[in-house]
């Protein structure tokens, strides 16, 4: 109730990342958990969306407190206003932690210029922002779904699928044991996307990680 897992695979595989032969470990993690380490930097996500009270209250300020990076994802979709309290919130808690404001980009794994697209998601929000990116890249994309995380749903919009040549989904919830599975059952090809947090406040968050690691590794030698 306090936020530690009753079972996890976390020393199993810090054991293992620890036997491999890098200078830095990336562990991400998700949910409502906390692994019993500490970690030499913390990059924190919050979604704009998200109520502020589970951000400035629970246990979300012990998560801010921890944090070097606070990433403030699909900050598009809020106002300046809400920017602005969340930017508040945030700093009231830890006055250091750099913050960012970003929204997700869609980047595809594979070319889908000149393609007829079914667009596969878990956000209703995202995918009219995602259908544009994806047709500035040259595809065209014909069907979509929001429905990645329920499958039943998500089955009867495959359904509607006619036409699609590419199915671009996300590689999250059921885009493996459904999306990819009635795809291929069907010739279908499958393109995978991943999901890059943009700046939209001018910043740079890619700096900022690479900074974050190479002051890691510098403080250890």
């Amino acid at each position: 109730m306090a936020g530690f897992p009753f079972f996890d695979v976390v020393d199993e595989g810090v054991r293992l990342a620890e036997s491999l032969p890098n200078d830095l470990i990336i562990l991400e993690g998700s949910g409502a958990t906390f692994p019993a380490y500490r970690a030499d930097g913390y990059v924190v996500m919050v979604s704009a969306l998200q109520k502020l009270d589970f951000i400035g209250g629970y246990f979300g300020p012990f998560r801010l407190s921890l944090a070097d990076i606070v990433v403030v994802t699909m900050a598009d979709l809020v106002d300046d206003g809400r920017r602005e309290t969340l930017r508040e919130t945030i700093e009231g808690i830890n006055p250091s932690a750099d913050v960012h404001f970003t929204a997700f980009r869609p980047r595809p794994l594979g070319d889908v210029r000149g393609k007829r697209i079914g667009l596969v998601m878990t956000s209703e929000l995202a995918l009219e922002g995602a259908s544009r990116y994806l047709e500035e890249l040259g595809a065209e994309v014909v069907r979509a779904s929001s429905n990645l995380s329920k499958r039943p749903a998500l089955r009867r919009d495959l359904g509607r699928f006619v036409g699609v040549e590419t199915v671009a989904v996300e590689l999250k919830a059921a885009a493996v044991d459904v999306v990819t599975k009635w795809a291929l059952e069907r010739g279908i090809e499958v393109v995978y996307l991943d999901n890059e947090p943009v700046n939209i406040d001018g910043k740079d968050l890619r700096g900022a990680v690479l900074r974050l690691g190479r002051s890691i590794l510098g403080g250890r030698r």
